[in-house]
């Protein structure tokens, strides 16, 4: 598939969200130890984490963190205590997200929401972000949901978005985005956080869904 090039509105989003920390850290969940920009150890073979950063970390650091990929949840809450010395230089980070992380997530976005290709360029990085951020699943088996049991789908929006991106209707797309945000609604900073991310995307795909929703 081809994607769009990445404009400067999504670019400057992506940035801003995935942020730069400058060292390993935990964002908390299920997620692994965590390298700028968004790159989530845990769910990565050590060979492969070897590949991606080849050349881009010196050796000590690398064998470190090989030795947590893989690490997830409060395991790896725990393990990036003794990882705080390491650095990851903002040239390297850019460069892994570029040349690993976007084709890898390209790939996903397009298997998650088929005919995405044909979207405007904002729509589907806005689409990217949401994979890159939520992952690729579109079913509801997710710990804690019962398909018998809609109030407990948290899948529900990613499918009716994957059936309206081969219609290409744009301001469908980001109200399922917005509404999606309810999932986190009345959580910690860090889910209020998720929702905002989650109406931006929508106003990426379609800028007037704010003054819709609202």
């Amino acid at each position: 598939m081809n994607f769009a090039p990445l404009t400067e509105k999504a670019r400057a989003f992506l940035e801003r969200w995935e942020a730069f920390a400058g060292r390993p850290y935990w964002p908390k969940g299920p997620s692994g130890i965590t390298l700028d920009p968004g790159y989530d150890c845990g769910y990565v073979a050590p060979e492969q984490f070897a590949k991606d950063w080849h050349g881009l970390l010196p050796p000590d650091p690398l064998r470190r963190l090989m030795t947590v990929c893989g690490l997830k949840g409060r395991v790896a809450g725990e393990a990036v205590q003794g990882l705080r010395d390491i650095k990851v230089p903002k040239a390297a980070a850019r460069e892994v997200f570029e040349k690993v992380l976007v084709p890898r997530y390209q790939a996903e976005t397009a298997k998650a929401f088929p005919g995405v290709e044909n979207l405007t360029a904002d729509a589907q990085w806005a689409l990217f972000s949401l994979i890159y951020n939520r992952g690729a699943k579109i079913t509801d088996r997710d710990q804690g949901t019962d398909f018998e049991r809609p109030e407990t789908w948290r899948r529900e929006e990613m499918r009716a978005i994957r059936a309206l991106v081969p219609e290409g209707n744009l301001p469908a797309i980001a109200r399922q985005l917005w509404v999606m945000g309810h999932l986190w609604e009345g959580g910690t900073r860090d889910d209020d956080g998720l929702v905002r991310r989650r109406h931006e995307e929508a106003a990426l795909v379609w800028p007037e869904v704010a003054a819709e929703m609202k």
